[in-house]
């Protein structure tokens, strides 16, 4: 246990040490270990699969590492973003079906668009609005859960301990304006 804790702690120094950017992600990464609702082992083990994930994305292809996104949570693999071929979202299922870890995949993964650009910007403001309405939530461990958005469409993984959180969690999601669609991958642990 310590040696994986050790591992994934080098793991995020190096990220960290390598881009300015990353080390918030890496912080906020580890602050998020301590406040999720499910055995820190678990979240560790989640984040120890989608570096390796992302790792082995970027040595099919550097630039799978831009155009793909993967979060895993309780072992299933979200995976979204836009590429060029079909052939290349074949290849981005077929890393991570081989991955023994995975036991799901969802892949909401699309060809790109000529208007991309400018979904994308809208798009990343939709993910922070969802990201401050759960932060903000009573009653709700923002942590538990991780978003993006594609094309205004929000895909949402994680894990609650009850109904009551994954209802709450939805409501804030349905009531931000410019949300297409609500994809959830929200399941609830019995304790």
């Amino acid at each position: 246990m310590f040696f994986k804790f050790f591992f994934f702690s080098f793991l995020l120094f190096l990220i960290s040490f390598f881009s300015s950017c990353t080390a918030v992600v890496a912080g906020n990464t580890v602050a998020n270990f301590a406040t999720e609702d499910r055995p820190f082992g678990d979240s560790v083990k989640d984040s120890e699969t989608e570096i390796y994930l992302k790792n082995e994305f970027f040595q099919k292809n550097h630039a799978y590492l831009t155009e793909v996104s993967i979060f895993v949570s309780e072992r299933r693999a979200l995976l979204t973003g836009s590429v060029e071929t079909e052939s290349e979202i074949q290849d981005i299922i077929e890393i991570t079906r081989s991955n023994s870890y995975i036991t799901d995949i969802y892949n909401h993964i699309s060809l790109k668009d000529k208007d991309s650009v400018r979904s994308d910007g809208i798009d990343i403001f939709l993910n922070k609005k969802i990201f401050a309405e759960l932060l903000g939530g009573e009653h709700i461990t923002s942590a538990n859960y991780k978003t993006v958005v594609q094309d205004r469409i929000a895909y949402i993984i994680g894990s609650t301990k009850s109904l009551e959180e994954k209802k709450l969690v939805l409501e804030r999601l349905r009531n931000i304006s410019g949300l297409r669609k609500i994809v959830d991958y929200i399941i609830i642990i019995e304790e």
